[in-house]
């Protein structure tokens, strides 16, 4: 499990870098927006049609588990939505929370699945991201549209349809279904942008992370968190049980649902007019506990 730990300690440490690096005024305040609008339309969209169009998705018999996965998410999704109309809770922060509760953590995800489980475990991971990063950006952005703007289901649509990483997700996944390679200068290019992606996207959330952020909101904090950590890998656990998921495909089902909240989250929140503080905390707290839960959970349920 020392492999997991090695691999959020970093993500958490640029986040800290983030943290010094806004508090020192550097490289200054009007550097921070500018990055952030890149990172949404440029740098995020490159990571997901690269990471998409060369994933694995036709040559796994694995149709159990991304039932299960697919399945679990929508279920719990759904009892967020409900618990939250039913105690009246909406607007923008609880748009954010929730988006914080079920996206996750792609980078360290796919570093764990190869220590843990080689090169198998990599090949089912990222299956599972082609199936789940078009259907968690699709469940963030409508409920965003739908807390923030008071959209109805047109206006959702409309926002769905022109938002850069569902799109760059519907091209990565439409290539790859399409049998449709990318040609090698393209691939590179996209290589080079999807890199600088994560190392932006996680100094933005450090420059976002406020002691008000961690303080406002504290309730949908600690729900974003226990959801995400505790709620999920539990559920997850449990479906697979139910459908007799074993081997690899339980542990890699499982570590996914493990892990901390996406970086990328901040980004969405920020241009979709979310709540930024909040999201900084959401991602840098499930961060640095998941250094502790991650190796717990997986124990007790693989």
């Amino acid at each position: 499990m020392s492999d997991i730990v090695l691999g959020l300690v970093p993500v958490f440490l640029v986040i800290a870098a983030g943290v010094a690096m806004r508090r020192a005024g550097f490289p200054g305040d009007g550097f921070w927006a500018p990055a952030e609008r890149l990172t949404y339309f440029v740098l995020l969209p490159a990571l997901l049609v690269k990471n998409l169009a060369d994933a694995d998705l036709a040559n796994l018999d694995i149709g159990p588990l991304l039932a299960a996965m697919v399945g679990t998410y929508l279920l719990v999704a759904v009892l967020l939505l409900a618990a939250a109309a039913a105690v009246g809770v909406r607007g923008a922060s609880f748009a954010t929370a929730f988006m914080g509760a079920i996206r996750f953590n792609t980078y360290a995800g796919l570093a764990a699945a190869l220590s843990i489980h080689g090169t198998q475990g990599v090949v089912l991971f990222s299956v599972l991201i082609g199936v789940m990063i078009p259907l968690l950006n699709v469940m963030s952005v409508a409920v965003l549209v739908r807390h923030t703007r008071g959209g109805g289901v047109v206006a959702i649509v409309w926002h769905v349809a022109r938002n850069p990483l569902v799109l760059a997700c519907a091209g990565g996944v439409a290539l790859n279904l399409a049998g449709i390679a990318l040609p090698a200068v393209i691939g590179g290019v996209l290589e080079i942008l999807a890199r600088a992606s994560l190392g932006i996207a996680l100094l933005a959330v450090g420059a976002g992370l406020t002691l008000h952020g961690l303080r406002a909101k504290p309730g949908l904090l600690i729900g974003a968190c226990a959801v995400k950590l505790l709620v999920f890998p539990l559920a997850v656990g449990g479906a697979c049980s139910l459908a007799g998921i074993g081997g690899t495909e339980r542990a890699v089902a499982i570590l996914y649902a493990t892990l901390p909240s996406s970086p990328q989250g901040y980004i969405l929140a920020r241009q979709m007019a979310g709540d930024g503080p909040l999201i900084a905390a959401i991602i840098s707290l499930s961060t640095g506990l998941g250094v502790v839960t991650i190796p717990i959970l997986l124990a007790a349920l693989t």
